[in-house]
Order: C-alpha cells, then sequence, then structure tokens
C-alpha cells in the first residue's frame, strides 16, 4: 500500500490555502491562541469571545 499522506497534508493544509487564499481568511497558528496569549480562559473554550465580539461588532456597527 503507498503512503498518501497524513491528515495536515491531505485535508488540513489545503483546507487553510483555500480559506487564506481563496476567500481573504487570516490564519492564525494554534500556539498564538492560547490562555497564556490572552485570547482564551481555557483550551476547553471553543469559541474565541473577544475575536467574535469584534467581528460583529464591525460587521453589525448598528446593532447593540
Amino acid at each position: 500500500m503507498q503512503f498518501l499522506g497524513n491528515e495536515f497534508t491531505l485535508v488540513e493544509k489545503p483546507a487553510i490555502d483555500y480559506l487564506v487564499n481563496q476567500l481573504g481568511y487570516q490564519y492564525i497558528e494554534g500556539e498564538k491562541l492560547t490562555p497564556e496569549q490572552g485570547e482564551r480562559d481555557s483550551f476547553s473554550d471553543a469559541v474565541l469571545k473577544s475575536r467574535l465580539v469584534y467581528a460583529l461588532t464591525h460587521l453589525y456597527h448598528n446593532l447593540s
């Protein structure tokens, strides 16, 4: 059986490349999204609240 690659090379990297290059998303390495960096209270937080609030207030600035 021929080795085809791993999950990163087959799935994650192509998805990241598409989101960044085609859709204009910003990619941030996981090591920079830690509680020590102030991005979340703990690793169990699936949503980065400060980034979500920032994005929503800029997209929907007319809502409170």
